[in-house]
């Protein structure tokens, strides 16, 4: 669903131009505005269900909840996992309150 440019802007103001997964601050051309609770799963086109993110996250995000993209997260083997580790620490910092997890 296509989101207006004045809404996009709105949105990048509110979130200070930082992904809301994992805090990294991002240039225009980066940035891509995200439902958190997907509209596959019914989620709405409404400010509160929108938030910047990068790139990254956006298509690692895809269709799954908030929950699913951070168990996704969770250490599989652990000699490789140190990176992801980190990339979760930082995503977890900037969880709103008011998401829909599932």
């Amino acid at each position: 669903m296509a989101i207006s440019q004045t809404k996009r802007k709105r949105l990048i103001k509110r979130d200070h131009g930082v992904c809301s997964y994992c805090g990294s601050g991002l240039i225009d051309s980066e940035i891509c505005i995200d439902h958190v609770k997907p509209i596959a799963r019914l989620g709405k086109n409404n400010d509160q269900n929108l938030t910047v993110s990068c790139r990254t996250c956006n298509s690692m995000k895809g269709k799954k909840s908030v929950i699913e993209l951070y168990e996704e997260f969770l250490p599989r083997d652990l000699r490789a996992t140190e990176k992801r580790l980190e990339h979760l620490k930082k995503m977890m910092q900037y969880i709103p309150n008011n998401w829909e997890w599932k």
